[in-house]
C-alpha cells in the first residue's frame, strides 16, 4: 500500500528583490509579479519508508540554504529520503551566489525554510492511499541546443507519474522536461516561465497538484530563443508551456 500527500506554499519574494540568472544585467530587480512562485512537496509512504520530493520555483540554492530547507522538510515529514530541486527559472529571486546575478534579500532567504516546511506539513496531513500510473511522451518542439553545433542534442522525453486516490480523483502529477525556463529573458518580472503554463495545463485537465522537475537542460534553451533571444511575451510562454502540459 502506498500513501501520498501533496502540499504547496507561495514563495513569491517582495518587489524590488534582485533577480537571478543573467550575469550581464547587474541591476535587474522585480517590478511586477505575473504568477506566484511556489514550493511543492510530495510525500510518499509505503509503510516501511517515507520519502519526499520538493520542487521550488527558484534558480538554485546555495549549500547552507539547501541544508536548512532539507532539515525543515525532514522535521516536517519525518522522511529519510528527500529530493530537493529547483526549476531554474531566471525570473525569480537571487537565492544562490552567482557573480553579477543579483543581490540576495537576506530576510527572504531566512523565510524560505519555513515556507517550504509549511508545504511539507500540508503534504503529510493530506496523505491518502493511492494508485500509481507512469507514462512517457515526447515533445520535440519546445527546446533547441544553444551551442548551434550540428546535431546538438536535446532531450524530448516527458516522463510522467500520476497518483490517484481510491475514489479516482487525482492527487498529484509529476512531470519532467529538459529545457531552461528562460523564454522571458531579462524582463523585470516574477514568473516560473513556461513551467507555470505547463503545470496549469496539467492541473486544469487532470486535477490535483502538478510538480515539475527540470531535466538535464545544460545547453538546452526554449526554441523561441533561437528566433529572438529573451523576447517571448506571455502569450507565447503560455502557448508553449500548455503544449508541453498536454503531452
Amino acid at each position: 500500500m502506498l500513501k501520498v500527500g501533496v502540499g504547496r506554499a507561495t514563495i513569491t519574494p517582495p518587489l524590488g528583490v534582485g533577480l537571478a540568472g543573467y550575469g550581464i544585467y547587474l541591476r535587474r530587480k522585480a517590478e511586477w509579479v505575473h504568477d506566484d512562485l511556489t514550493a511543492r512537496v510530495l510525500v510518499l509512504d509505503d509503510g516501511l519508508k517515507r520519502a519526499a520530493l520538493v520542487a521550488c520555483d527558484l534558480v538554485g540554492l546555495d549549500g547552507w540554504l539547501s541544508d536548512s530547507i532539507m532539515e525543515g522538510a525532514r522535521r516536517a515529514t519525518k522522511a529519510k529520503e528527500i529530493l530537493l530541486s529547483c526549476i531554474h527559472t531566471h525570473t525569480g529571486p537571487t537565492t544562490t551566489f552567482l557573480r553579477g546575478c543579483g543581490q540576495a534579500d537576506e530576510d527572504y532567504l531566512k523565510e524560505l525554510p519555513r515556507l517550504v516546511g509549511s508545504a511539507a506539513r500540508a503534504a503529510v496531513e493530506s496523505s491518502t492511499e493511492v494508485e500509481v500510473g507512469a507514462a512517457s511522451g515526447e515533445h520535440p518542439h519546445l527546446a533547441w541546443n544553444r551551442t548551434r553545433t550540428e546535431g546538438g542534442h536535446t532531450d524530448p522525453e516527458v516522463p510522467v507519474w500520476a497518483f490517484r486516490a481510491k475514489d479516482g480523483s487525482m492527487v498529484a502529477v509529476v512531470l519532467s522536461y529538459a529545457c531552461h525556463p528562460v523564454m522571458l529573458g531579462p524582463k523585470p518580472v516574477i514568473s516560473a516561465d513556461y513551467v507555470w503554463a505547463a503545470r496549469l495545463q496539467v492541473e486544469e485537465e487532470l486535477g490535483g497538484t502538478c510538480l515539475f522537475f527540470t531535466g538535464a537542460c545544460g545547453d538546452i534553451d526554449p526554441v523561441s530563443n533561437s528566433e529572438v533571444w529573451g523576447r517571448a511575451d506571455f502569450g507565447r510562454v503560455e502557448g508553449d508551456g500548455r503544449a508541453l502540459g498536454k503531452v
